[in-house]
């Protein structure tokens, strides 16, 4: 599995599952993601106190490049991976 993570500090992380996400995406192939930040927020981030922007974890050996991360204030409708509920 391939999670992705903010953190920040003690008590204060939340993390989603990337996979089902990154399965559908085509090998060799850029593609653009966007996780709504409610994902995190609704399981106990404080965006005021964060101290590592983003983690992705992997149980398996992956290959991946990442490139122009950024938090979007209300940029939830046009997220790609949402978390309902």
């Amino acid at each position: 599995e391939v999670r992705a993570s903010v953190d920040c500090g003690s008590d204060c992380a939340g993390s989603l599952s990337l996979q089902e996400s990154l399965q559908q995406i085509p090998v060799n192939e850029w593609t653009e993601m966007s996780i709504d930040l409610q994902c995190f927020a609704k399981q106990g981030v404080d965006f005021s106190r964060v101290e590592s922007s983003l983690l992705l974890e992997s149980e398996k050996p992956l290959s991946l490049a990442v490139a122009d991360i950024k938090y979007v204030p209300a940029g939830a409708e046009s997220t790609t991976l949402r978390c309902d509920g």
